[in-house]
């Protein structure tokens, strides 16, 4: 009886993870990488955390953004931050680099 819940979770998850996924590499695409072309920037993710950088500057926090006049991007931050997906995960979690390569 376990086994078929975990057997049920385990399907439940791997739909859930692969639908956000897709809505992630959407975001990526039509949102983040003209955001970086706009504003040459390139976008990093991993290891639980992400931010967009320019030169020797990080920008991770929506304030920072709205500091350097990059409004666009502190929404695209909030978005990020806080469009919760599980008690503890965020979508940015979910979205892949953004590199110079990425923008040509």
């Amino acid at each position: 009886m376990v086994n078929a819940f975990t057997e049920t979770l385990d399907e439940v998850r791997e739909s859930c993870c692969e639908r956000i996924e897709n809505v992630a590499k959407d975001y990526r695409e039509r949102v983040l990488i003209p955001l970086c072309k706009k504003h040459r920037l390139t976008f990093v993710s991993g290891m639980g955390s992400f931010c967009f950088w320019r030169g020797n500057t990080w920008i991770s926090e929506e304030e920072e953004a709205r500091r350097l006049g990059l409004d666009d991007v502190a929404d695209a931050l909030e978005t990020l931050y806080h469009e919760a997906l599980a008690r503890y995960d965020c979508f940015g979690f979910y979205v892949a680099d953004i590199t110079k390569t990425d923008l040509k």
